[in-house]
């Protein structure tokens, strides 16, 4: 959802859309997600032992 705001914002100054910024943004934020997801399964799973 904010990938997508901000892209149509981008868009809007001057029409003009840079596809690479855009799948780097993506794939930060995906492994942002995927770091964050690891860290709270990892800290479950120290917690039952």
């Amino acid at each position: 959802m904010v990938v997508a705001s901000s892209l149509a914002a981008d868009r809007g100054q001057g029409g003009k859309f840079d596809m690479a910024e855009a799948i780097l943004s993506t794939l930060a934020l995906a492994a942002i997600v995927l770091a964050v997801d690891g860290l709270s399964r990892h800290d479950s799973i120290v917690a039952m032992n």
